[in-house]
């Protein structure tokens, strides 16, 4: 491996996140269905569960790290508007969301009878 290219990987501009995620995931369900393959074909008891189970757990940290530390704007977007829509005063909301277009509106004409 070049060293040009191991500098990309560390610093993080050719890994997204999302698809190492989906990596991970994809290695869990298959380490977790061979461990209880195993464990059903060749011994008595049922020691896979502790390897799953802390497995499962490192698995579910990654994807809430993955999901606090990378936000995208449809998800802004998506959160916003569930926002507004529990709103109680959605009136005033939108009073507050014409002023400001209005204020806008009025700052441009000021600009254009300036020109």
């Amino acid at each position: 491996m070049s060293e040009q290219r191991g500098e990309r990987d560390q610093s993080g501009a050719d890994v997204d996140p999302k698809a190492v995620f989906g990596l991970h995931a994809f290695a869990y369900a298959l380490g977790a269905g061979l461990l209880v393959l195993v464990d059903l074909a060749f011994t008595e008891g049922w020691w896979f569960f502790w390897p799953v189970m802390a497995w499962g757990l490192v698995v579910l940290v990654h994807y809430l790290y993955l999901k606090s530390v990378h936000v995208d704007s449809r998800w802004v977007e998506e959160r916003a508007d569930r926002v507004l829509d529990k709103a109680y005063d959605l009136g005033h909301i939108e009073d507050i969301r014409q002023r400001y277009k209005d204020k806008n509106q009025a700052a441009r004409n000021d600009r254009r009878v300036e020109d």
